[in-house]
């Protein structure tokens, strides 16, 4: 996205590199069904999707940033006419097209209901993952990329408030710990997914809340923003300061600027 806002030259410094990442998501995804013929066609092979332990297809991880990388470096290659751009545009509407073909059978399931949950693997089973507290918050990269459909995001709304992964303070990233005593919200990495939801909805109110969330519970007094806030201990802030907290609410004040 800074490239496409910069030049041409400054693309160019970065295109070849950015190029090796491309073909080499596009070769992977391709093994999908060598490596593991029963796993879903589309998306990577069972892999680690974070720091967490559990090999599975972590669409909510994996597959979603993947997607959003190939969306924007399609809109760049584009933008300055890279020879290769047609390329890119093919295989990150091929590869968005099966997430959401796979949440649109999941979602199935709620039909009549007016509640939506994303899971954390495209088969929906994802139980035990979650009852071991696998990060489960991720539900914005679905609703901002359009994986889920616009009419669905109220739906998805009203799950992660009833599971409490949308808190009463107005912040979107619930990580809940095995020893239930810490009540932590990754702030920004899950607030700046549903700010562009909403701004993209035309929900401005809804967008600008996001902001003043962040700066009353992420932002010190020096004007850097933590990773993470507890609201039983405000105090409790591990690996801090986080620059791209720090460079997500700059995009959200940019944005609503405009």
């Amino acid at each position: 996205t800074y490239c496409i806002n910069r030049s041409e030259r400054f693309y160019n410094l970065y295109r070849d590199k950015a190029m090796a990442a491309f073909d080499w998501i596009k070769r992977v995804r391709a093994s999908t069904p060598i490596v593991a013929p029963e796993c879903y066609e589309g998306l990577f092979p069972p892999r680690r999707g974070c720091d967490w332990d559990q090999v599975f297809q972590a669409w909510m991880s994996t597959d979603i940033f993947n997607v959003e990388f190939l969306c924007v470096f399609a809109d760049a290659a584009e933008k300055f006419g890279d020879e290769r751009a047609a390329e890119v545009r093919a295989e990150a509407e091929d590869y968005k097209n099966y997430m959401k073909k796979y949440m649109a059978e999941f979602a199935k399931k709620y039909e009549g209901s007016d509640i939506l949950r994303v899971p954390l693997c495209p088969s929906g089973d994802d139980e035990k993952l979650i009852k071991g507290f696998y990060p489960y918050f991720g539900f914005g990269r679905f609703t901002a990329n359009q994986i889920v459909s616009d009419e669905d995001v109220d739906r998805i709304l009203n799950y992660i408030k009833v599971e409490g992964i949308k808190g009463e303070k107005g912040l979107y990233g619930h990580m809940p710990y095995p020893d239930g005593n810490m009540h932590i919200w990754y702030t920004t990495n899950s607030d700046y997914d549903w700010f562009l939801t909403f701004k993209r909805l035309g929900r401005r109110t809804e967008a600008e809340d996001i902001v003043r969330c962040q700066i009353a519970y992420s932002m010190t007094d020096e004007y850097y923003m933590l990773e993470r806030y507890a609201d039983n201990d405000p105090y409790y802030v591990p690996w801090s300061p986080n620059a791209s907290g720090n460079g997500r609410l700059l995009n959200m004040l940019l944005d609503l600027a405009e």
